[in-house]
């Protein structure tokens, strides 16, 4: 069959065959209220937890996850902290210290701008309240979320915000330990720019931590108002500088939302997304693209054709929710075609009520391509792929329930004054292949090992404290000979609910072909692991940044649906052989006892 006849073939399968059934009740059993805000490993077996704010924002809790329902599970007694004096605004779990255990950094508000940083440093199997409503910010004062990133590359998570300091707005690093001191602060170095004005930094901002050069290290790309600044890291002086700045377009744009890096072409490249209205309402939404050293609007039609409504983004409000103070996208391959899809939240546009709901945008290739065309994929709204549940859907993100390689949905439903979580499955009947991928802290902790056991069977002893930055790509080869190759940067972004996973799941597609490589990039150092087996959860743990040799890698096979379905047909085949065998062989008993019978009454009759 022509290559070309079957990808259309394979992408018209994709869209009749996805779809999302309702899990709510097998993944957070009696949860009603809860607002997601991170992802973790915090007990270190393996599996994802899921960090929760609830009570009108004055509590965190961790729910943690199981491979049998319920697969989110409360403890309230171990992993619960209530700060009645504390307005939290968003949760950040990495290790801080350098113990090798998960912390859980959160924000507190102070003002209208300004935020408080609080950390309770990890327990293992409980989570310690070490922050009480009278206890000291470690950080007082910053002008909105920070970013987490590791900054001198020792797996010891640091922050970048902004911070005050004698009326002037500075832009800073907070360097920490392993002493659990205050963190050293370090100033960006804007001297070095010269007569350049820098412009003012966003709040709520899309900063990210992403290698920009290709030089296994990771950048800053920091959000203003006038576009994106990008800080190179070097790696002789261990400081950021300024290289560049990416402006946004000038017309009438009302808008511009929170950026997202992802490799929207399957090239390797990664590209930046970012979400803009034209006008005040957000009537005029559009998703641009920056390629060839400007934005690019893509083609994606938020006209519902089956009721005839025109939706948009939610117009951002200073003052507004949680999920109305930015546009954000939110990526994940949901098909396992090797294209990252996206999560919006839309609103309904011209309606007396105006209704939100959070769709899925799927990765296609655009129509009417023409040779000399950079960017040849769009995204096209589904409407439909999350149903049954949709109103008052206020935010989602992905998330992988059964641990086997296929992304579901967690979403959240507006009830009043409360928000309620939502679990969907997704239910793929065709079956694509993909291999996920986690990088790991390598520190240890001799007091405190992890658990024996994980439900994967194995004694990894390995710690899942997450580590912002690493960079890891994948070659391999189609079923139709074509290379393919996909990037991703591992937690490039933790402020205001972006809600990356701790892990990277590349689809596969069809191709059941080993990958020919997975590369593995952090702290200035690059290592390859060849022939990965598809369907495969592949952990890295880089023991010793700066050594190669010490990064290890464990590799758990999860069996595809087709060798599952070749088993159970080889197994039917077998019984119903066995059963044919067992027939004939007792048809061929009764035969021999009726000869028999008859040989016996010939011989009386002949005697007689």
């Amino acid at each position: 069959m022509n290559s070309k006849i079957f990808a259309v073939i394979f992408h018209v399968c994709l869209v009749k065959l996805i779809y999302a059934t309702d899990i709510s009740d097998l993944v957070f059993s009696n949860i009603n209220d809860g607002i997601i805000s991170a992802y973790g490993d915090f007990n270190s077996d393996e599996l994802t937890d899921v960090f929760i704010i609830r009570d009108n924002f004055h509590t965190i809790e961790i729910l943690l996850a199981s491979d049998t329902p319920p697969l989110l599970r409360r403890d309230e007694k171990n992993f619960k902290c209530h700060y009645p004096n504390l307005d939290i605004t968003s949760v950040v779990p990495g290790d801080f210290d350098g113990d090798a255990l998960m912390d859980v950094m959160f924000t507190a508000r102070k003002n209208k701008k300004e935020v408080d940083v609080y950390i309770n440093y990890g327990g293992l199997t409980y989570l310690n309240c070490t922050t009480t409503n009278n206890s000291a910010p470690v950080i007082s004062s910053m002008i909105g979320e920070p970013l987490a990133l590791d900054y001198e590359n020792d797996m010891i998570i640091d922050l970048f915000g902004l911070r005050m300091d004698d009326g002037i707005e500075k832009r800073s690093l907070w360097i920490f330990n392993k002493t659990r001191s205050p963190p050293n602060i370090e100033d960006l170095d804007t001297k070095i720019i010269g007569d350049k004005k820098l412009g003012k930094l966003t709040n709520p901002h899309s900063h990210a931590t992403i290698d920009l050069n290709e030089d296994f290290l990771a950048d800053l790309s920091l959000s203003t108002e006038k576009g994106f600044e990008l800080w190179i890291a070097d790696k002789y002086t261990k400081k950021y500088h300024y290289e560049e700045e990416l402006l946004f377009p000038t017309g009438s744009t009302a808008h511009f939302g929170q950026a997202l890096y992802i490799d929207l072409e399957l090239n390797g490249n990664m590209t930046q997304l970012i979400p803009v209205c034209l006008d005040a309402d957000c009537k005029e939404s559009r998703i641009y693209v920056h390629t060839e050293n400007h934005y690019k609007e893509l083609e994606i039609n938020f006209f519902q054709d089956d009721n005839k409504t025109q939706w948009g983004f939610l117009s951002p409000k200073e003052d507004g929710k949680f999920y109305e103070r930015a546009m954000t996208l939110r990526m994940g391959d949901f098909n396992n075609d090797g294209y990252i899809d996206l999560l919006a939240t839309l609103q309904r546009k011209g309606q007396s009520e105006p209704m939100i709901q959070t769709f899925l945008l799927e990765n296609i290739k655009r129509s009417n391509l023409h040779d000399t065309d950079r960017v040849r994929r769009t995204f096209a709204v589904r409407w439909n792929a999350l149903s049954p549940f949709g109103q008052d859907t206020v935010m989602a993100s992905f998330y992988d329930f059964y641990q086997d390689g296929i992304l579901d949905v967690i979403m959240l439903q507006k009830n009043g004054d409360k928000y309620k979580p939502l679990a969907f499955r997704n239910t793929l009947d065709y079956d694509a292949n993909f291999v996920k991928v986690i990088v790991l802290t390598g520190l240890e902790n001799a007091k405190k090992p992890p658990k024996e056991n994980s439900p994967f069977g194995s004694k990894s002893k390995c710690y899942g404290s997450n580590l912002p930055g690493p960079k890891i790509k994948y070659h391999t080869t189609t079923q139709e000979g074509l290379a393919q190759h996909g990037v991703a940067t591992q937690l490039s972004q933790s402020a205001y609910f972006s809600l990356h996973l701790p892990y990277q799941i590349f689809g596969l597609g069809r191709t059941p072909n080993f990958v020919d490589n997975v590369e593995i990039m952090f702290a200035g150092k690059k290592k390859t692991w060849p022939q990965i087996i598809p369907n495969s959860q592949m952990l890295v743990i880089p023991r010793d940044p700066d050594q190669t040799y010490t990064w290890k890698a464990q590799l758990f096979v999860t069996p595809s649906k087709i060798i599952i379905q070749s088993v159970i047909a080889l197994l039917g085949i077998i019984v119903v052989i066995s059963f044919i065998i067992i027939g004939l062989h007792m048809k061929e008993r009764r035969e021999d006892k009726l000869e028999k019978l008859q040989e016996a009454q010939r011989f009386h009759f002949d005697a007689m």
